[in-house]
């Protein structure tokens, strides 16, 4: 059976994966003003969507009133980290047109300003206002790199990958992921960095590179494991992608029992994020491999409440899931009525996703019931919904569905005519699968070239400090040597001590600047850590740093280095005038012969 999979749909829902978690422990300089009072929606996730829809942009337009405006522009920062901007309709755009006047206002405020216009790119990015998206994230890329805001010029470089993948600027898209990747490294920022490993996941899952994607989810896994007190939540939620992956490598390597944990987990927490994205994977698992009845002990046994919750807040899904209970209870017209009832719900959804899915699960279930006549009609209907989607693979399923079931009742025209249509997206297919083949090797190769880059600058400044580090070296023994010569000669005794004291405390800095790396790489960076070794090393660097140089400055100021008599200045003038000069007395003392001689000469 065929994987239908919603590409835009996802990348999407990944934008909301860490709801709160990146800015809360990575910089939340500021109290929060949505975990209480008026701007508070208490228990958001079960109220009906007309409901969440009226009550945040009610309270938006409250803040905007009521709040200064770096205030304001926290609580939008604050609902899109609780992922709940993502409720809000496309209908409300206006409500956010005054974003140039918040951006000339808070103009020096970056540390509020850049989070809102990324909360807004998520926001545009949800309603598919890619343009908008972008042009956002690229003012926030922009005003990180003025400003020096690392950790936002990460998230900003996120966004911006994520607004690109959604443009069709897959490699560009890419670049942005590795750029916010190497910072997140370079400043530690394991919790921003395990999301974009996430992200990067989901992006080679969605191009069907399900290795790569395993391994961008065990980098994912391997940076939260850094962060202490490990984050469950976010852990759990890149292990059910991981599941979901392994599904797609070997379905007989998925754990389910691990799922079920994981759920639990997620209950008993109130972790909501969590619960409908493990909930998600197992309905999409179960509904792909036709197991019914797993889905109806799951929604009857394990989750009843899940049920009584959809009811409530989502008519189409609940007609939905009831149609594969009363399938799996071999009730075939309850069936095909709630199917029929959930058709009623796609008004809104006419040319979508949502009724590409509905009508090409309708098809399979009039084939499962041996109804052809309906099962043509339906997987007609799905074709037609598909025309402009990006569902080519499931196109070709759908028209080889299509000219079985005609030619079963004889219309061979038909049959021909789809079998037509079959091989030739087939064909397309094969061509786009081969196109994907060279774009992920493409996506490979760049990030070789830029590790290789990252490699070579690492060498240059490492060579730069080694340079440095000789400089500093031959600078101590200059000054060193100065000082034992300024012994052996006539200098007043507080230069000595005063060149001595400036070298010896050159001498022990650079000794602890030396260990000061080897430090940071032991600890991890751990503060209490570094402060113990440091009280160990400078509890024996600090007497030891006065004995040693008490010591060899009045060896140098009592004792003679070298042993020579010392020059007087004047005498050494006295010296060169006789070298020039001879003396009446010397001319006498000369044999009158020798004297002739030297005169001719």
């Amino acid at each position: 059976m065929s994987k239908i999979w919603n590409k835009n749909l996802i990348l999407i829902s990944i934008s909301f994966l860490w709801s709160n978690f990146n800015m809360a422990v990575e910089v939340n300089p500021y109290r929060k003003l949505t975990d209480s009072g008026e701007y508070y929606i208490a228990n958001f996730y079960n109220l009906d969507p007309f409901v969440k829809d009226s009550l945040i942009r009610s309270n938006i337009i409250n803040a905007k009133l009521n709040l200064p405006l770096e205030d304001y522009c926290r609580v939008i920062t604050e609902y899109n980290q609780k992922t709940w901007l993502q409720y809000l309709n496309r209908n409300h755009q206006s409500l956010f047109e005054d974003h140039s006047m918040v951006i000339s206002v808070l103009e020096k405020k970056p540390e509020v300003l850049i989070p809102y216009i990324l909360s807004l790119s998520s926001l545009y990015l949800g309603w598919n206002k890619v343009t908008e998206s972008y042009t956002l994230a690229q003012f926030a890329i922009n005003k990180s790199l003025e400003q020096k805001e690392y950790f936002l010029l990460a998230k900003s470089y996120l966004q911006a990958g994520k607004s690109c993948s959604l443009k069709g600027d897959k490699l560009d898209a890419f670049r942005f992921l590795l750029k916010s990747k190497e910072i997140c490294n370079q400043y530690n920022f394991n919790s921003l960095e395990s999301e974009i490993w996430h992200v990067i996941g989901e992006y080679y899952h969605q191009l069907n590179s399900h290795l790569n994607s395993y391994e961008a989810f065990c980098s994912a896994e391997e940076c939260i494991k850094k962060i202490e007190p490990v984050d469950t939540s976010i852990l759990y939620l890149i292990y059910i992608s991981k599941l979901e992956v392994m599904h797609s490598i070997d379905p007989s390597k998925f754990n389910e029992q691990e799922v079920y944990k994981i759920l639990n987990w997620a209950r008993t927490n109130n972790d909501k994020i969590l619960e409908d994205k493990t909930a998600a994977t197992l309905r999409h698992i179960y509904i792909e491999t036709s197991n019914l009845e797993k889905i109806r002990l799951y929604y009857e046994v394990i989750a009843p409440q899940e049920l009584n919750q959809l009811k409530t807040t989502n008519s189409f899904m609940y007609n939905k899931v009831m149609s594969y209970i009363a399938e799996a209870k071999n009730e075939i017209d309850s069936a095909e009525y709630f199917n029929l009832v959930a058709e009623k719900f796609l008004e809104d959804k006419s040319q979508s996703y949502y009724a590409f899915n509905f009508y090409f699960r309708l098809g399979e279930f009039y084939q499962r019931t041996n109804n052809i006549q309906k099962s043509i009609l339906a997987f007609e209907k799905a074709y037609q919904k598909s025309l402009g989607l990006d569902l080519l693979s499931n196109v070709v399923e759908i028209t080889k569905e299509l000219s079985e079931e005609y030619k079963n009742i004889g219309d061979y025209k038909k049959s021909l005519k789809y079998l037509s249509l079959h091989t030739q997206n087939k064909d397309s297919l094969n061509s786009i699968s081969n196109s994907e083949q060279l774009f992920i090797l493409k996506l490979s190769n760049e990030e070789r070239l830029r590790q290789i880059e990252l490699e070579n600058n690492a060498r240059n400044e490492e060579r730069r400090f080694n340079i440095q580090y000789l400089g500093i070296l031959l600078i101590l023994t200059a000054i060193f040597i100065v000082i034992i010569l300024m012994g052996s000669y006539k200098w007043p005794e507080w230069t000595i001590r005063l060149v001595g004291f400036i070298a010896f405390i050159m001498l022990f800095e650079f000794i602890i600047l030396i260990l000061d790396q080897k430090i940071h790489h032991i600890t991890h960076g751990e503060p209490w850590k570094i402060l113990c070794i440091k009280i160990g090393i400078i509890s024996i660097i600090l007497p030891f740093h006065h004995w040693i140089e008490y010591k060899v400055i009045n060896y140098l100021i009592c004792h003679k280095m070298l042993k020579f008599k010392r020059p007087s200045f004047y005498g050494f003038l006295e010296t060169f005038k006789n070298w020039f000069t001879l003396t009446q007395k010397e001319e006498k003392s000369i044999p009158k012969d020798v004297s002739d001689n030297l005169h001719k000469v």
